[in-house]
């Protein structure tokens, strides 16, 4: 092989390498633009989940205390029926 022939080869072998660094780093910053959206999406997903888990926590709250009303109001009933003798 000659020596203008070896250039040739080597210019495009060397075009080639920087066509693919380029694609290489293009990759990378897509890649890393879709984690930090991820990331954002992740933490979006949390902050839903955080309300979820206080919603649920006033729910249950609200239910324990219309459980202790329910309580007290049979236990005034039970006084009241044994005051009166009335069932």
């Amino acid at each position: 092989m000659d020596s203008a022939t070896k250039r040739f080869i080597q210019e495009k072998n060397e075009k080639l390498a920087i066509m693919v660094a380029k694609g290489f780093a293009a990759t990378k910053q897509d890649i890393e633009e879709l984690e930090r959206k991820m990331d954002e999406r992740f933490e979006e997903v949390d902050e839903r989940f955080e309300k979820i888990d206080e919603r649920f926590d006033d729910l249950e709250i609200s239910i324990g205390k219309r459980h202790q009303e329910t309580d007290e109001l049979r236990d005034r009933v039970k006084v009241l029926e044994h005051k009166t003798g009335v069932r």
